[in-house]
């Protein structure tokens, strides 16, 4: 709702043949959806790993992220691209060892969503190949995590894709710019009340720093306290899909002609992972933590919401 209302204020989206009123109305509903579906998927897939109240507070924090509502007011690529992301990892994180399902979420997200989504392909090969034998060897499940995405070429050929035609390859350069792009987005979701060079260099290393430690801490103590509310494959999965979406990103940058640089549009999703992530580790490191801590990483956490909302 909140979506709705500021994209149909901008004005930005319209749908030909309707009358004014009416695709003021409907125009901004694909973003409007797209918010509303990402923010309750996260809030599902932090329920079930960290809890409710650590679900509420992460569906909060990616709601904040300075590029959210921003994107979703400006953008029709984006939203469905980033709720996309999400719907991938909760099918990875729900039936690891159904490849096809996630599989046919990729292909759909690569050929009719976005190029920049050619990630997500590599993510359910990756996470198919991550999956111990089970009745199926590793092949036979990479197999069929490729299945649907060869189904999707053949009818893209009849139906179209998000691609734009000719697709012509060539390697471009540029790996640091291409990297650079995509840290920029990322630090500005990570320092939104920094503006000042040298200032803003600091302290996004540092916080950087600060949630790779947490990451690492939160990997090990969901390992060690495994059980069916904090499953283990969570953290593999984050990395698999997060590390996928960047090789993704770097091969349609560097190789498809034309291709822009990553935008807010194709980066965001890194974001929302991050901040995932971050959210879980803290619920599972939190009752480790002395008062002193526990207050910092509230203070922390208030200060980082007051810069994203005045932002």
């Amino acid at each position: 709702m909140i979506v709705w209302l500021l994209a149909r204020q901008d004005g930005n989206f319209s749908v030909p043949g309707l009358a004014t009123e009416a695709s003021s109305a409907l125009g901004p509903l694909l973003p409007a959806l797209s918010a509303g579906a990402t923010i309750a998927i996260a809030l599902v897939i932090v329920d079930v790993v960290g809890g409710p109240v650590v679900a509420v507070l992460a569906a909060i924090c990616v709601l904040l992220l300075p590029d959210f509502l921003p994107l979703h007011r400006s953008s029709l690529l984006g939203p469905p691209l980033l709720t996309m992301t999400v719907v991938m990892l909760g099918v990875m994180l729900a039936a690891p060892r159904f490849s096809i399902a996630y599989g046919a979420v990729a292909a759909v997200g690569a050929l009719w969503v976005s190029p920049s989504a050619i990630g997500l392909v590599v993510a359910a090969l990756a996470w198919a190949l991550w999956q111990p034998p089970n009745g199926r060897g590793r092949a036979q499940r990479a197999w069929l995590a490729l299945l649907p995405l060869a189904v999707a070429l053949a009818a893209a050929t009849a139906l179209g894709s998000a691609w734009v035609q000719p697709v012509q390859f060539g390697w471009r350069g540029g790996v640091d710019n291409v990297l650079g792009a995509i840290g920029g987005v990322l630090s500005a979701q990570q320092v939104p009340a920094i503006e000042a060079g040298a200032l803003r260099w600091f302290v996004v290393a540092d916080t950087t720093l600060v949630f790779l430690a947490l990451l690492a801490l939160g990997w090990r103590r969901a390992i060690a306290t495994s059980s069916p509310e904090r499953p283990r494959r969570f953290y593999p999965a984050i990395a698999i899909l997060s590390a996928s979406l960047v090789v993704g990103l770097l091969v349609h940058s560097l190789l498809v002609v034309g291709a822009p640089l990553p935008g807010v549009e194709a980066a965001l999703s890194l974001a929302v992972l991050a901040t995932l992530a971050v959210a879980v580790s803290v619920s599972l490191l939190w009752s480790r933590w002395r008062w002193w801590g526990k207050g910092i990483a509230v203070l922390l956490l208030a200060g980082w919401m007051i810069a994203a909302f005045s932002g």
